[in-house]
């Protein structure tokens, strides 16, 4: 290859042809040349022999007319001479000489500068050939020995001078037209040789530009060489890493020679710190009776490829990777709904290796899918998502909900789409507990509502019944009854107050050390001698830790609630287990409870009767407020919804299980606390009394005439207000002398918080005990931070106000 003026490369065929051409041009004009100067420079020879020849034969026939005439026939030798110049013009003297150098006959005038020759010839009886100018030609003269006489004695010598400058104009002549007829023909056969290699040749230089322009183009390494390993062509891309590595794709060639057949395969090469792989193909070029005579290697540089596809195979195990751990089932379909993807969920899901489902129908694999089909071919062809939520269906006997979603995909010209399965059943279950929690959030407000208002009339009845026992002297048996009959209808309305806020988690529990084994064993006792006698009670203590804070009465009030409603759904008899335990919660049990759960510690306590079980129906129910399968005027459906707020109430989480005819099992989990429990002690109805001025702050009449007589029967001096307005004016006045304030929280113009905050701002040191039928939890809890003295829910009786009174009152200011 060569590179011409405008920087392409030429094909070394091509160049070769053409200076061959101007080569064999050139020798044949140099050719013609040499043989015409061979020509010019014989017939040079022959004509200067032939005119030798002419001479010698004229200056010898001049010797023997000489010779045999007498001397007496000069006139006759001039005369000849004279013809012999006269009829040939090139003959440019004749000059007769004796031995004396005298001229006898002739056109020479003077013969003295050939004296020295005359006596050479004289003297070798020899024949002289000699070149000298005569009158500024070159003429070749011939000086010969001449006889005379009888006795043929040499005399002298003939001169004869022919004109060479003739001879050489026409061998000049001759070669000039022999050299014209050389250049002539060397042109026409330049100008054949052109034009048979551009017309004859063309196919042949055409492949030749096709054959360089592949090698000068082509992203390949490409090596011919001959069977000693010889370099005999390459690609430019070969070329430019020859020059560093002389050994690339030597032995793939060489391996061509060895085997005599085509090879292909990967080699890889390292040049310094690149390693590169190559796709090689090497196979014969040229063959001659079999044998190969040149090879060739083309290679492709595949090393981005392979690392491409190296990257393509980790990213498809990393999207692989991720696709598996999906929590979700992955299902990829196409038109046709034959399955392509199944991930790892999948294979948990159904029992079914991707193996053994990939290429099969999905109706096949799953046949309730066969509902879908139609939504998946809907997708597919619109290219929507679709989407259903919270579909139940029938696995192993029990009902699984899951949402199922549908993703069009296109990829790589292939239609199809992703299916996604997700078991939302825990997250159905939460919700629904979420809805039935809601639901109870909104009664216990209603009831909360109801019971702020039923309280002070309960509290107004309660009072006025106590007052008029105590008040009416001795009341005759029939009245007494009829006293003792209201105060047990104001306890039974306030129980089913108290079972409602429970309900709502309204309720104030007392923040003390339980021990809920002492409980148990408490509600156990009640049980017993309550229960029809048919019906036995076991317990298991098995809870190595089972101290909690909380409000020991509130608990077993639950668990009572929990034995009787146990004890009603087994009328034939059976048995009530109670069970206690301690379980660990973690963050993923924690966090998958609907209660206001925290990781640690618990008492499990379950109550398992052998009783009719609960219907499937009734299940997400039972904890409704309301709710109850007894005969109208036999329950009242607040039982187990007060257990229930309880539980919330104590940070604690209640469930049921149950089968239809087997009987029912209800958990509670309580958090467990370090402090140790002390035993429950129940108080006694005696009133205590005392000495002081109360303020008395309520807006129901009821409540303030009734609470200002028990007051004032307990020792107390009472002052009221209707709110809390008017009972901050009477708390400016008269702080100094008010012992304690009781108020209520929910009162018109100013409530029962506002007055609180106002009344710590006059004395910060006064004492109030709120005094209410319903109040919030969270509200008790800043105001006991803000130092509240005591809390008393309504309605209260007369020693349980005394108690709390002489509680407050008797602490240091």
């Amino acid at each position: 290859m060569r590179k011409e003026n405008n920087g392409r490369v030429q094909p070394t065929l091509i160049h070769f042809d053409r200076v061959m051409a101007w080569v064999f041009s050139i020798v044949v004009l140099l050719l013609m040349l040499i043989v015409a100067m061979l020509g010019s420079i014989f017939f040079s020879h022959i004509s200067g022999k032939n005119d030798d020849a002419l001479q010698e034969t004229i200056t010898g026939l001049l010797a023997s007319s000489i010779n045999r005439i007498s001397f007496s026939g000069k006139y006759h030798a001039r005369a000849l001479v004279r013809q012999i110049i006269e009829s040939q013009p090139r003959i440019k003297y004749i000059a007769i000489v004796d031995s004396d150098g005298k001229i006898i006959a002739g056109d020479l005038q003077d013969i003295s500068d050939e004296e020295n020759l005359i006596k050479q010839v004289l003297k070798e009886q020899k024949t002289s050939f000699l070149d000298v100018l005569h009158n500024g030609d070159l003429v070749r003269q011939v000086a010969m020995p001449y006889a005379s006489g009888y006795h043929n004695l040499t005399h002298g010598v003939i001169f004869v001078g022919i004109s060479k400058s003739e001879v050489k104009r026409d061998i000049l002549f001759t070669y000039m037209f022999l050299g014209g007829i050389i250049l002539l023909l060397s042109m026409l056969s330049l100008a054949a040789t052109l034009f048979l290699s551009r017309k004859i040749a063309r196919p042949v230089i055409d492949l030749a530009w096709q054959y360089q322009e592949i090698l000068d183009h082509a992203p390949l390494l490409i090596r011919i060489s001959d069977g000693n390993g010889k370099l005999l062509g390459c690609s430019s891309l070969f070329a430019d890493m020859y020059k560093n590595e002389s050994r690339l794709l030597s032995s793939e060639v060489r391996q061509v020679f060895e085997k005599n057949k085509c090879v292909e395969g990967e080699v890889t090469y390292s040049v310094g710190d690149q390693v590169n792989t190559f796709l090689v193909t090497s196979f014969p070029v040229l063959q001659e009776r079999g044998k190969i005579r040149q090879a060739c290697s083309i290679a492709l540089d595949i090393s981005e490829r392979k690392q491409a596809e190296e990257e393509l195979r980790q990213l498809r195990n990393y999207l692989s990777n991720i696709i598996d751990s999906m929590p979700s089932v992955l299902i990829g379909v196409d038109v046709e709904g034959h399955v392509t993807q199944w991930n790892k969920q999948a294979e948990r899901a159904t029992g079914r290796i991707a193996g053994h489902v990939i290429g099969r129908k999905l109706v096949d694999v799953l046949p309730y899918m066969s509902s879908e089909i139609q939504r998946i071919a809907e997708s597919i062809r619109t290219r929507q998502p679709r989407q259903q939520l919270n579909i139940p269906r029938q696995y192993n006997g029990s009902v699984l909900y899951e949402d199922f979603t549908i993703y069009p995909l296109v990829a790589n010209g292939v239609e199809g789409a992703v299916i996604r399965i997700d078991d939302v059943t825990k997250e159905h279950d939460l919700e629904e507990q979420l809805n039935h929690s809601r639901r109870i959030e909104a009664i216990g407000q209603l009831a909360g509502g109801i019971a702020h208002d039923f309280n002070n009339i309960l509290a107004g009845i309660t009072s006025a019944a106590e007052l008029l026992k105590k008040h009416c002297g001795v009341l005759n048996e029939k009245d007494a009854s009829l006293v003792d009959l209201i105060l047990r209808a104001s306890a039974r309305a306030a129980d089913l107050t108290y079972k409602l806020l429970a309900f709502g988690r309204k309720e104030i529990t007392v923040s003390a050390s339980v021990n809920i084994h002492n409980v148990i064993d408490e509600t156990v006792a009640m049980l017993t001698r309550t229960l029809d006698k048919k019906i036995s009670v076991v317990v298991e203590k098995n809870a190595s830790a089972h101290s909690m804070v909380g409000d020991a009465a509130s608990l077993q009030n639950a668990l009572l609630n929990l034995g009787i409603n146990a004890s009603h759904a087994m009328p034939d008899g059976g048995v009530i287990t109670i069970e206690t335990e301690n379980i660990d919660l973690d963050s993923e049990s924690v966090n998958i409870n609907s209660f206001e759960l925290s990781q640690g510690k618990y008492v499990k306590i379950q109550v398992n009767d052998t009783g009719c079980g609960i219907p499937p129906e009734n299940m997400q129910k039972i904890f409704e407020p309301f709710f109850t399968t007894r005969e109208q005027g036999k329950g009242s459906g607040l039982g187990l919804a007060s257990v229930h707020g309880i539980v919330r109430t104590h940070h604690g989480a209640i469930s049921v299980s149950s089968t239809e005819g087997s009987g029912s099992t209800f958990t509670i989990l309580l958090p467990c606390s370090k402090e140790s429990a002390a035993d429950v002690i129940k108080d006694n109805e005696t009133v205590i009394h005392g000495r002081g001025l109360v303020l008395l702050v309520d807006d129901e009449d009821v409540v303030l005439y009734t609470s200002t007589l028990m007051l004032e029967e307990m020792g107390y001096k009472v002052m009221s207000a209707h709110n809390g307005k008017e009972a901050l004016e009477i708390f400016k006045k008269h702080y100094h002398e008010i012992s304690v304030v009781i108020m209520d929280v929910i009162m018109p113009v100013m409530n029962g918080r506002e007055a609180f905050m106002e009344m710590k701002k006059i004395d910060r040191d006064c004492k109030v005990i709120i005094a209410s039928g319903f109040s919030r939890d969270e509200d008790i809890v800043e105001l006991k931070a803000y130092g509240l003295a005591g809390y008393i829910h309504k309605p209260y009786r007369d020693y349980d106000l005394g108690r709390l009174l002489i509680k407050v009152t008797s602490q240091n200011n």
